[in-house]
């Protein structure tokens, strides 16, 4: 529902269609939001740019990730849709704890990208692991993200908690 409303939008930048809740498919799943979360506004009713997020960790006694590859192709896609002017990408590689809570409350983003490692107890930032009650915390200050994707191992159990917040999870 959420993603035909945005879907040309969304393709423009590079992101892949959504999932059905909780069906696995290429590594992916989706949590739709749960009953008292903030009520979804369409990307195309949004004033202004939609600003972008993206986070990347790959702290150093964790296994490489070419996290790079998915900011770069990110923000080629961006630079050749039609729609480019409609996004801001935020950037923060090698992200700490304090970089994604300065961002989350500075740019207020509409959707939060996270890529990098992650286990059932927390996500991996450069400095710390960021439990799952951290991040709900950190993402009710997060007033206007209406999307958040975890890319990360065994994020299911945090998108199901942030889910209570965020109108739209994967």
């Amino acid at each position: 529902f959420i993603w035909e409303d945005n879907k040309e939008a969304m393709r423009g930048i590079g992101y892949p269609e959504p999932r059905l809740k909780k069906e696995k498919t290429n590594n992916m799943m989706e949590v739709t939001m749960q009953k008292g979360a903030k009520t979804f506004v369409p990307f195309n009713q949004i004033e202004g740019q939609i600003k972008i997020l993206s986070l990347s960790a790959n702290p150093d006694d964790t296994k490489w990730l070419r996290t790079d590859r998915e900011g770069k192709k990110a923000e080629l896609e961006q630079r050749l849709s039609a729609d480019r002017d409609k996004f801001l990408i935020i950037d923060k590689q090698a992200a700490t704890f304090k970089d994604m809570q300065r961002a989350i409350v500075t740019h207020q983003p509409h959707i939060i990208h996270y890529s990098g490692h992650g286990d059932k107890k927390s996500i991996y930032m450069e400095d710390q692991d960021v439990t799952t009650d951290l991040l709900v915390k950190l993402f009710q200050l997060a007033k206007k993200t209406q999307l958040v994707i975890l890319n990360a191992c065994d994020s299911l159990v945090h998108a199901e908690r942030i889910a209570q917040f965020i109108p739209y999870h994967s």
